[in-house]
């Protein structure tokens, strides 16, 4: 016959029957937690205070967190070794750093085990600074660099400190859109193919050696695609390379390069017309999608941004949405039709009271409807019904239009894009010639 735990009720397990325990293993570690803590146990641990006053923080930090007394003296365990190690070294707990908690070898192991824990207590007793992901960026970049052979390392380190600087001052000037540390990174994981290859396909030990028949074969073996690209990357890396006198010679010829056609082509004028009127036609039997495509369509929203859309970003009295990142979304009334419609519409669906997201589907078999955002996968076949046209084929045919008529500048103030994704719809030089000749024109 099964007994139950004399503390807490709980039924025990067919192990602690045939143990001939009478209490739960929840109860047992409780316990356990109790006595850890208690001030004979903790004086005895610790000389000073500050550390015991961590701990004891600590503990309250889990209790909100829904732990199992397991899960939460082990935990205990580590930080009180953590704590230990910080004790003998710092005379206050200010001088507990992130790179202290990653790289003090005493406390690696307990580190990596509490550490989805012990840095939000952390963070949140103002100890250690909260993880940002420029610090993440960085944090990579960094680990790239030092993975790359000494006698590259040196150019790729000063091109790095290069486009930092250059992304401080950026900011600084409070430049709309500063250069990111992913395309930083991302020139890095570059440079770092092409030495890799080079060390494995040729007889190369630095950038004194490397030859243009080296950088060509290496461009060889690239994706068309992205070979234009890495041909612009390193003309930059070999100038910067010339500047700072670490090679002698450039190994790569500037020469014109084919630009490659558009992976999205603009669709003519007749189709643009017909995806127009499906949208416009089908605001009342199928709002949602109509919603969407008029988005993609008429405002260049991807699916991501669509999905992070919330009820508190739209004003409906103002004809306008909110959207992280660009400009907001100004509804004309045959949107605004569209989204009272779909409004309705949403305000009939199952459990949809406390849901936060404008776009909403049905999760699960028993259809509920989950606070999250919703998968841009939805989105983009929800749009592919309707106009029979990917969601980005309306972005770029979005994109397109106001490029050509407005020239590329509008997609920066307008929709938030960067310059280099602006040139992608049209060159400025010639729109601005454009311009000029119908100035002359009219004079």
């Amino acid at each position: 016959m099964s007994k139950s735990c004399k503390d807490c009720g709980r039924q025990l397990t067919i192990s602690e029957n045939k143990e001939s325990r009478n209490r739960c293993i929840s109860c047992r570690f409780t316990d356990r937690i109790t006595r850890l803590l208690s001030p004979e146990n903790l004086a005895f641990t610790f000389n000073k205070d500050w550390p015991i006053q961590l701990v004891l923080r600590y503990n309250r930090f889990l209790e909100n967190r829904d732990l199992s007394p397991i899960t939460k003296r082990r935990n205990l365990l580590s930080v009180i070794r953590i704590l230990g190690v910080a004790e003998r070294q710092f005379l206050t707990p200010s001088n507990i750093t992130m790179d202290w908690l990653n790289n003090e070898q005493k406390i690696v192991g307990d580190v990596t085990a509490v550490k989805a824990s012990l840095f939000p207590f952390l963070i949140a007793e103002k100890i250690i600074s909260p993880i940002t992901k420029d610090d993440i960026s960085i944090e990579k970049i960094t680990r790239h660099i030092q993975r790359i052979p000494d006698s590259f390392r040196r150019l790729i380190q000063i091109y790095y400190d290069e486009l930092k600087s250059l992304r401080e001052k950026q900011i600084k000037m409070g430049a709309l859109k500063p250069l990111e540390l992913s395309s930083i990174l991302s020139d890095i994981q570059s440079f770092n193919r092409l030495i890799n290859w080079t060390l494995l396909n040729c007889d190369v030990s630095s950038w004194d050696m490397l030859q243009e028949r080296h950088v060509q074969d290496y461009l060889l073996s690239l994706k068309l695609s992205v070979r234009q690209l890495a041909v612009k990357n390193l003309l930059l890396l070999f100038s910067l390379a010339i500047k700072k006198r670490i090679i002698t010679h450039v190994p790569l010829i500037d020469t014109p390069i084919r630009e490659l056609p558009p992976s999205t082509q603009p669709l003519s004028f007749e189709e643009l017309k017909r995806i127009a009127k499906v949208i416009k036609n089908s605001w009342k039997s199928h709002p949602l999608p109509a919603l969407l495509s008029s988005f993609s369509f008429y405002h260049g929203l991807s699916p991501k941004q669509i999905s992070l859309i919330k009820l508190t970003d739209v004003a409906i009295d103002d004809k306008k949405i909110m959207v992280s990142g660009r400009p907001p979304v100004f509804m004309s009334e045959d949107e605004l039709e569209t989204l009272q419609q779909y409004l309705i519409e949403r305000s009939h669906m199952k459990s949809i009271e406390t849901r936060t997201y404008l776009v909403v589907r049905k999760i699960g078999v028993r259809g509920l409807y989950e606070d999250r955002p919703i998968t841009t996968d939805y989105i983009t076949k929800l749009i592919k019904l309707l106009t029979d046209h990917t969601s980005r084929t309306l972005r770029m045919n979005c994109f397109y239009s106001f490029a050509a008529n407005y020239g590329p500048q509008i997609l920066i103030e307008g929709f938030g894009l960067s310059i280099t994704n602006a040139k992608r719809y049209g060159k400025f030089e010639d729109y601005l010639l454009e311009e000029e000749i119908k100035e002359q024109k009219v004079l």
